[in-house]
This record gives C-alpha cells, structure tokens and sequence, in this order.
C-alpha cells in the first residue's frame, strides 16, 4: 500500500486568494502545495489546530489524493477511511454525533459497506444535515477524500447571534479590512453598518484601533449590530448610532471609512 500522505485543503471565496495566501504566511508554518482558483491545498501537520485560527479561510478539510482512492478500492481497505475519521475525531475541537458520506455511486453496494463501516466503528449515526462531512470524488484524473474537520465553516463566527439577510460574509469582511492596512490606523467608520459584521471584524483584529464607530439608518439593522456585537464582548469598544450619509460630516475625520458597497452604492 502507497504511503499515507495527508494535506490540508483550505477553501475559501473565489477571487480572496491573495488575502488567504498572505494570511497563511503571516500566520502559519504550513508550507502551501499547490493553489487552486478556491482552495489551497497544505502541507499537514498534526497540530492543525492554527489553521483553524484563519480568518479569510472558509472551510477547512483533512484530504487525501491518489489514483487509487475510488469507493471501491476504500470498500477493500476501510482502514485508510478510517483512520482518517479518526484523526478528525480525536483532533478537532468539536464533538461529531452523525456523518455524512457524498460521493459518486451511493447506492452501490461499495458505498453501504463504508456507510455500515462508520456507523458502527464510529458509533455515529448518519445523517444529511450532519455534523461530520465527508466526500470522495474525482479530481482530474486523480481521486480525493476530503473530510471537513469542524461542524461549521469557518466562516460563521461565535459572534453571529443575529443574521441579516444580505449581510457581508465574515471572511469577506476580514479581507476588506485588510486590503484596508488598519494595523497602523487608529480610527475607523463603517458607514451602513447593518449587522457590524465589519466593525466586529476590525475591532477583533486590531487592538490599536482606538476608535471604531458605524452607522445605520435602519432600526432593525441597529438592532442586529447591537447584538452581535454584545455577543463579540465590543459593546465598549465599538459606537454604534443611528443616523444616514447625509450626515457623514458631523462625525469629524477618520482615517478610513469603509461600507459594504452593494448597500452603500444603491443608497448613494
């Protein structure tokens, strides 16, 4: 049998690849192995925790490659399945109740042996909306098993206790504040505030903001903010106030303004 030779498979946004790939220098050890147009693929060490600690990352997964690692030849060597199962279980922060397994040929009797296989050597149960994610398909030419190693995308944040409709994407926020150069500012405005998420996203990550204020016209939005920001533990950090463009002067000089411009062009 082939030697084992798990990566790391970062995805994330489409057109964010610059911001993720300067995030993983600054912050990571992993050497990057090859790039696609939504993912990064690295190299893997067992303590993978930091990836998770990536804030323009999406989805993190455990992968394994090779021509060899179709349903059926998994269904004759279950281990390498398996331990990799296992090594999500054991290392990941969070706890998996159920599973699910999506890749090509489900109803085939290769597939039901995996499914059992998990089922009873895990003692999860399987599930479509599960917490643990795992997917075999084709890449090219070559095969990949990929298993997510958190309930939830990245990109969900504890600080999410109200969503918004419409609302900007964590990870999206994240890079805007970056592509912004904020860790030499010290004052910031996000006009059309909506559900903070781009305030809650700069006063996370640069502690030498000393001013981080935003504004919206719409009450419920406020509301929203309000929230999400309290949850974020930033309800002294981060001013919030009611009040529309028009007004923009009457809140003096700041060294960067920011918005989320869907909102902010059909407003303007």
């Amino acid at each position: 049998m082939d030697k084992i030779n798990y990566q790391l498979k970062l995805g994330f946004a489409e057109g964010l690849g610059c911001v993720v790939e300067e995030e993983i220098k600054l912050k990571l050890k992993n050497p990057i192995l090859s790039k696609e147009k939504d993912c990064f693929y690295l190299d893997f060490e067992e303590s993978f925790l930091d990836v998770l600690k990536l804030k323009s990352v999406g989805i993190v997964s455990l992968v394994l490659r090779g021509d060899n690692y179709n349903p059926r030849y998994l269904s004759k060597h279950k281990s390498i399945l398996g331990d990799m199962v296992n090594l999500v279980i054991n290392k990941s922060l969070d706890k998996f109740k159920t599973f699910k397994l999506s890749c090509a040929g489900y109803d085939s009797d290769e597939v039901k042996s995996l499914l059992e296989y998990i089922k009873v050597e895990f003692n999860i149960n399987e599930k479509s909306e599960a917490d643990l994610k795992i997917n075999i398909y084709k890449v090219n030419y070559s095969w990949e098993i990929s298993i997510q190693v958190t309930k939830r995308p990245l990109s969900l944040r504890d600080y999410r206790a109200v969503n918004m409709s419409g609302a900007m994407d964590s990870n999206i926020a994240y890079s805007l504040n970056l592509l912004c150069n904020l860790s030499d500012k010290k004052s910031y405005l996000n006009a059309f505030s909506g559900s903070s998420t781009l305030l809650i996203e700069a006063a996370l990550e640069y502690s030498n903001l000393e001013t981080v204020a935003g504004f919206d016209i719409n009450k419920k939005h406020l509301s929203s903010g309000y929230q999400n920001i309290k949850k974020a533990g930033l309800i002294k950090k981060i001013k919030l106030s009611e009040s529309d463009i028009f007004h923009l002067r009457e809140w003096g000089k700041f060294d960067v303004i920011v918005a989320d411009l869907p909102f902010g062009m059909t407003i303007l």
